[in-house]
């Protein structure tokens, strides 16, 4: 008699049981889908990683210059090129300064016609206008002299910088490719820890079934 009552007790027993583990079974199984997706996307980031961390690669043997440094030297180069057809046209053995020697000396030549005029109020106001108008032109003739070698000066500067911004490119290669390394590994590592999370879940579970038995 005891025994027949203690069947539906067992059997009740094992259902409840069966259930919990099928519902801890099911919870897993969700677990395992988040998981599988976070490393889906983990997995794309790292193919983009690959990707670029190789091209970070190839920069630094293509020892080329990035593409806004690029154009930096592309407007030096305009600008000495520019600068470089105004030199030939004033510097010292030039044609203009040539001109500007035979303008001079006429200036000189006015002013002492001027001066042997008979003296009277208007002709002192006229050699005191070529007088001023001869200092300013030395002056200028001076500043003109000096203009050339500041300008043949100031692109020798421009030389500089042009190499300077080449070996700054080097250093921007090399940080480049350290900080897509950097961000390869990352990703790698969070694929392990997904991975470990995985392994972890199915224990977890078997565990349980374990307990529940």
């Amino acid at each position: 008699m005891r025994l027949t009552h203690a069947i539906p007790v067992i059997a009740i027993l094992m259902l409840s049981a069966g259930g919990a583990i099928g519902q801890q079974s099911m919870i897993n199984t969700s677990q395992l889908e988040e998981l599988r997706g976070e490393l889906s996307m983990t997995a794309n980031s790292v193919r983009d990683n690959l990707s670029s961390t190789t091209q970070s690669i190839q920069a630094l043997f293509d020892a080329g210059v990035p593409a806004e440094q690029q154009a930096v030297l592309q407007i030096l180069d305009a600008m000495e090129v520019e600068s470089r057809a105004i030199l030939d046209q004033v510097k010292l053995n030039s044609a203009f300064m040539d001109e500007l020697d035979r303008a001079r000396a006429e200036v000189l030549v006015i002013l002492r016609k001027q001066e042997r005029e008979p003296s009277s109020p208007a002709r002192d106001n006229r050699v005191a206008r070529l007088e001023s108008a001869l200092a300013q032109v030395e002056d200028e003739y001076e500043t003109l002299q000096g203009l050339e070698s500041r300008i043949t000066f100031s692109l020798s500067q421009h030389a500089q910088l042009r190499r300077e911004i080449q070996l700054e490119s080097g250093v921007i290669a090399v940080e480049n490719f350290v900080g897509e390394l950097g961000e390869l590994t990352s990703n790698l590592e969070r694929m392990v820890a997904v991975l470990d999370e995985v392994g972890a879940s199915v224990l977890q579970t078997e565990e349980t079934a374990v307990s529940q038995e």
